[in-house]
This record gives C-alpha cells, structure tokens and sequence, in this order.
C-alpha cells in the first residue's frame, strides 16, 4: 500500500502547478501568428496533458495495487512503476 499512496503524495502535489499551467495554455496563441505555428500546439499539449496524465497515474496505481494477486503484493512490479511514471512522458 505505500507505493501507491506515495503515488498519489507526489503527482497529487505537481497536479496543483500543472492544472495552473493547464489554465495558462491557450496563451500560447496569444502572439499574431501563433495559431499556424507547430511549435506552439506541441507546448500546449505538453502542458495540458501533464495534469491528466497525473490523475490517470494516480488512479491507475490503485488500480493497478488493487488487481495484483495476493501472493505478489509485497513486491513492486514493473507495471506499477509504469503506471507510477505516466507523468513522466511529456518531458521525455
């Protein structure tokens, strides 16, 4: 149980800055121009999936801790440490 409620602790935490960052995003389109610019869809999708991708990493690790056989709950699975990195992606 503790990795998942560490889970939860941190990107619960980064969740606050990225839903305001979330809020932020249609000012990439502020500049004239901006609206055929690649560059400016890719940062805003970056930032706004940042927060989704946190609440389904979040929920997925409950998931994830709750569906694990008995014999196996001890150990930490790569799956649950995927599933625990999802808001790790768009920095990758």
């Amino acid at each position: 149980m503790t990795f998942p409620l560490v889970t939860t602790i941190v990107w619960g935490f980064f969740l606050i800055p990225g839903l305001l960052g979330a809020a932020l995003a249609p000012m990439f389109f502020d500049a004239p121009g901006s609206t055929s610019n690649p560059a400016a869809y890719a940062n805003a999708l970056v930032v706004i999936s940042f927060p989704v991708l946190c609440i389904a990493s979040i929920a997925a690790s409950w998931i994830v801790w709750a569906v694990r056989k008995p014999e196996t709950r001890r150990m930490l699975s790569a799956l649950a440490v995927a599933v625990a990195a999802l808001p790790l992606i768009p920095v990758v």
